[in-house]
């Protein structure tokens, strides 16, 4: 599992490098889905590495990368409001502008 890259909804992932070996002592062919240090969306991914051997034999392994969005979104208030109360009243009516708010996630 990885965080999210800040500010962003991914993550750049990296992990060692994967061999394969065979009895007959040849592999012809190492491929893989996902290639390390590829950045990956929050969420699981699976990732397979394929190695073919020269008698067109084929092993398979996976593994699962998880990326979390563990950033907060970010609200964007108005400033502190200070408004006199209305002439003879007790109360004033107050407007402010809109109240937003982003995420690295997107939503």
């Amino acid at each position: 599992m990885q965080n999210t890259d800040d500010g962003a909804s991914w993550a750049n992932v990296t992990w060692g490098a994967v061999n394969a070996t065979d009895n007959s002592g040849s592999v012809s062919d190492l491929y893989v889905s996902h290639d390390p240090s590829s950045n990956f969306p929050i969420g699981s991914t699976i990732v397979t590495y394929s190695a073919v051997d020269a008698y067109n034999n084929t092993g398979y392994c996976s593994f699962i990368v998880s990326v979390i969005d563990a950033e907060s979104p970010v609200v964007i208030c108005p400033a502190d409001i200070l408004q006199n109360t209305d002439d003879g009243a007790s109360c004033s009516n107050v407007t402010w502008g809109a109240v937003n708010a982003t995420d690295n996630s997107g939503s």
